[in-house]
């Protein structure tokens, strides 16, 4: 973990929508990264990303806003507030969709904090939550094993009680919220097993 935390964490894709094929196969990929990922220019074209989700919030033109990418769109969600329960969940829902629509039409969407570790792995577990259940349109999956999923993908994300209690949180929202889920298909998890 030291030596992943003095080197560039980059990204790592984390859900392929339309039947879980690979991210080469031109379908939509959720992909979860850190800030210079989000700024290279040449690695979000290489794996044609084009939205940019900055988790931090601070708005378009902080830390991941690149004006010589083209045809890239960017957003901010401020999850900051959310896990300091100040935030507006409909925020969050709306992102959700918004992920869900562009993965779904074959976009890849980038999710991305500072060090790509703890707030963008937040959206991404909510995503997934929303997402993806045990059976087709049947129960959703644990936020515990929503983060283990994401760990054995992307060892550097940081699961710590805070995290959790504000899933707890956000998830229970997202499940009342205007009575419908943010995506408009759900799907199993790849690679878990009951």
């Amino acid at each position: 973990r030291k030596e992943y935390h003095e080197s560039e964490r980059g990204m790592t894709p984390v859900f392929t929508a339309a039947g879980q094929d690979t991210f080469w196969s031109g379908k939509g990929t959720l992909w979860v990264g850190d800030m210079i990922a989000a700024r290279d220019a040449q690695t979000i074209a290489g794996n044609r990303i084009r939205v940019r989700i900055n988790c931090l919030g601070h708005g378009r033109d902080d830390f991941g806003r690149d004006p010589s990418i083209p045809d890239v769109l960017d957003f901010a969600l401020n999850v900051e507030n959310l896990l300091r329960g100040k935030g507006y969940h409909g925020d969050l829902w709306n992102t959700l969709r918004e992920v869900d629509r562009r993965l779904e039409s074959g976009e890849s969407v980038l999710l991305y904090c500072k060090h790509g570790e703890y707030h963008s792995a937040f959206v991404a577990v909510c995503y997934l939550r929303s997402k993806c259940r045990v059976k087709e349109g049947g129960q959703r999956y644990r936020n515990a094993s929503l983060c283990g999923f994401l760990r054995m993908l992307r060892s550097v994300i940081v699961i710590d009680e805070n995290l959790i209690s504000c899933l707890k949180l956000a998830c229970r929202l997202l499940d009342t919220f205007d009575g419908k889920n943010p995506c408009e298909r759900t799907t199993p998890l790849p690679f878990i097993i009951k």
